[in-house]
């Protein structure tokens, strides 16, 4: 993170924050989105043509929908578990719904 100051005290006190961010783990960690992320992983990740296929689909109906436009640096291991239960449920409640569309149960 960048961040320009008119003063030497303002410079201080700038610092001082963001160090304070750091240490309360709410710094971004990288500007970009899971959605840019995800993609980036699966242009070089080397996976068998069948997996690669479900790994698409469970990315297009699953992940993108609920994390697509998340920075990346905010996503932390609470939404991870109320997702993990959310998909729990999905199993579940959407058990007659047709492949190929997206989950939408809360």
């Amino acid at each position: 993170m960048k961040a320009t100051c008119a003063t030497r005290a303002a410079a201080e006190q700038e610092l001082t924050r963001l160090q304070r961010e750091v240490g309360e783990n709410k710094h971004p960690k990288a500007a970009i989105t899971l959605a840019e992320a995800v993609q980036k992983w699966m242009e070089v990740a080397e996976l068998e043509e069948t997996t690669r296929d479900r790994y698409e689909d469970l990315i297009r109906l699953y992940i993108l929908p609920t994390f697509g436009d998340l920075q990346i640096g905010r996503l932390d291991a609470e939404l991870m578990e109320r997702f993990y239960a959310r998909l729990h449920r999905c199993k579940h409640l959407c058990a007659a719904r047709p492949p190929k569309t997206t989950c939408t149960s809360r």
